[in-house]
């Protein structure tokens, strides 16, 4: 599972760890391997990279996605200057999932902030299991979008969303 964030309270561990028990298998938790400033900025530490390597070996993965606006975690824990939200608005994110910003029709947006992640390789997601925990009507158009990106392969949601979501359909 990817997250900038690093408390329980944003993160839905009991889930997360819950889930590959039923699997026979093992949760590990990363974080978003963000680079703050450029994309020309110095490599991340060894540590990034065997963190990714590890998460490119994985065939499971749980998913969170934020919105992409000044109430999103990224913006208030200043991951994301209003510089460089005001970017990824530009380019039509609507949400952030797996290390990368997302427009309404699923595609990766056009702005330099998607340069300046380390995450699994998009096409690696097309190939594994990949099931989105989401809840809340502030991220409905977040979801709608990151669904058209095709590599969502479940949902678990609270019952509103659904709701939502289903009311919202194209």
């Amino acid at each position: 599972m990817g997250s900038l964030t690093r408390t329980s309270a944003a993160n839905l561990f009991e889930v997360v760890y819950s889930l590959p028990k039923e699997r026979a298998g093992r949760a590990l938790f990363a974080g978003a391997l963000y680079r703050k400033h450029t994309s020309r900025s110095p490599d991340l530490h060894v540590t990034a990279h065997f963190q990714l390597a590890l998460a490119e070996q994985a065939n499971f993965y749980l998913a969170t996605l934020g919105p992409c606006d000044e109430h999103s975690l990224l913006f208030k824990h200043r991951y994301l200057s209003g510089l460089e939200l005001q970017d990824l608005k530009r380019a039509g994110a609507v949400c952030d999932c797996m290390g990368k910003f997302f427009d309404a029709n699923g595609q990766v947006a056009p702005s330099d902030v998607n340069q300046r992640t380390l995450a699994v390789d998009l096409e690696q997601l097309y190939e594994r299991e990949v099931i989105l925990l989401c809840a809340g009507r502030e991220k409905l158009q977040a979801v709608k979008g990151l669904l058209k990106a095709g590599f969502v392969k479940g949902l678990i949601i609270d019952g509103d969303t659904a709701l939502w979501l289903n009311e919202a359909r194209d």
